[in-house]
């Protein structure tokens, strides 16, 4: 335990001091792949500084692939975790926000349907995504990208209570 604090703290440290694209990217990444190597890892990950650092990386570099798609796949391995800090409709706000901001890319595309599929259900998220806005996003994503996106949409749309026809 001692040394997933150590790698999380180092990692923490480099996402605050950071500003290159790359290198932000790459400690997404490696997150990641270390909360998918151990849950205890994925648990420490949720319980930091690494989600708010993470959910203003989703809004400060919104227009930065690279940048987002590995912020959305960290964040895929955390948001089923119990007790994690993701405050989950402003998660959802911002991955719209970042999959409108980059309607082309498949990798956001990909894992922002995703993420938002593994979302808990919620009043407030069932609200978000019955809305006209997010539909448009949501559907053009499916429409896009059927292969990638199209059935965890289907999952969000099903969950609130209605399918698309992309």
């Amino acid at each position: 335990m001692m040394v997933e604090d150590s790698i999380i703290s180092t990692v923490v440290s480099i996402l605050k001091s950071s500003t290159q694209s790359t290198t932000l990217a790459a400690c997404f990444g490696l997150l990641k792949n270390l909360c998918e190597a151990s849950e205890s890892t994925a648990q420490l990950a949720g319980d930091s500084d690494v989600i708010l650092i993470a959910m203003n990386t989703i809004q400060v570099y919104c227009e930065i692939p690279d940048i987002v798609a590995s912020t959305f796949s960290f964040l895929r391995t955390v948001v089923t975790i119990e007790n994690n800090q993701l405050h989950y409709l402003e998660l959802a706000q911002k991955v719209l926000s970042a999959m409108k901001d980059n309607p082309n890319d498949d990798r956001v595309q990909s894992d922002g349907c995703h993420l938002l599929a593994e979302l808990p259900k919620s009043r407030a998220l069932k609200s978000l995504f019955q809305s006209e806005s997010t539909e448009m996003i949501l559907v053009a994503a499916a429409k896009e990208f059927p292969d990638l996106c199209k059935n965890a949409i289907d999952g969000i749309f099903f969950r609130n209570r209605f399918l698309v026809n992309a």
